[in-house]
């Protein structure tokens, strides 16, 4: 008759064998079973902390690339009101913030260009920022000259035609785009992270659950045998 539950009589196949087998290798099939188990998890987990390490590098690049924005809008800000304090008072300690953001500006475009090389989105933003400051640093600078050379009401003209407002207004939608763009990243990538973090602490607690409970049973079916044999020994003793 066909048993209804061949999964059972397999391994009621499987344990009988196992029984059969003598002490020693059973010793060595349990711990090499745990060993095994435990390698696994080694691999497992020196994979997940690989992809965490880049996880956190993007996030923490991510923050980076946030910053840099802020850095650079404010180096722009600071050539303006520089330039404008100057053209209305004629002195020249107003142009120190212009002087310090037009020395740092551009180390600061080229270090967002680095962090952002592999995101196709922010390299169009900053095909369209790049040429953007250098027209608004163009006109500050014109404007700049106009008030040494022409004097105030020359400059005035200038700044009287909105160029530099426009232009202003232009740099801050492509910035405030980018800030989305990477704003949108760091969610995504810290949610990335946390769900790995998770896996990976449940695959290893799970996996030293089984690779101990294993070993527990191991130890009870060893420590069976070797009784049944004691038994069997005094028996044929006493026989």
């Amino acid at each position: 008759q066909t048993c209804p539950y061949p999964a059972f009589v397999t391994v009621d196949m499987y344990m009988g064998a196992y029984m059969k087998l003598s002490l020693i290798t059973k010793i060595n099939i349990g711990f090499a079973i745990a060993l095994s188990i435990l390698i696994t998890i080694g691999v497992f987990s020196y994979r997940h902390i690989k992809s965490l390490t880049e996880d956190s590098y993007k996030v923490e690049r991510t923050h980076l690339v946030l910053m840099k924005l802020e850095d650079t809008f404010s180096s722009i800000n600071d050539i303006e009101n520089g330039v404008r304090g100057y053209l209305l008072s004629g002195r020249n300690h107003y142009l120190e913030p212009y002087r310090s953001a037009i020395a740092t500006i551009e180390l600061k475009v080229k270090s967002i260009i680095a962090l952002t090389a592999d995101n196709p989105n922010q390299q169009r933003s900053l095909d369209t920022l790049v040429p953007l400051i250098a027209k608004k640093i163009a006109i500050m600078n014109e404007m700049l000259e106009l008030r040494k050379n022409e004097g105030f009401d020359a400059a005035l003209q200038l700044l009287l035609t909105d160029k530099g407002k426009m232009i202003m207004d232009s740099i801050l939608r492509v910035i405030d785009n980018m800030r989305q763009e990477e704003n949108t990243l760091l969610v995504q990538r810290t949610e990335r992270e946390k769900r790995r973090t998770k896996t990976m602490i449940f695959t290893i607690a799970t996996g030293k659950s089984l690779a101990f409970i294993f070993i527990i049973l191991s130890l009870i079916v060893i420590n069976r045998d070797i009784i049944r044999r004691k038994q069997a020994e005094k028996n044929l003793r006493d026989s």
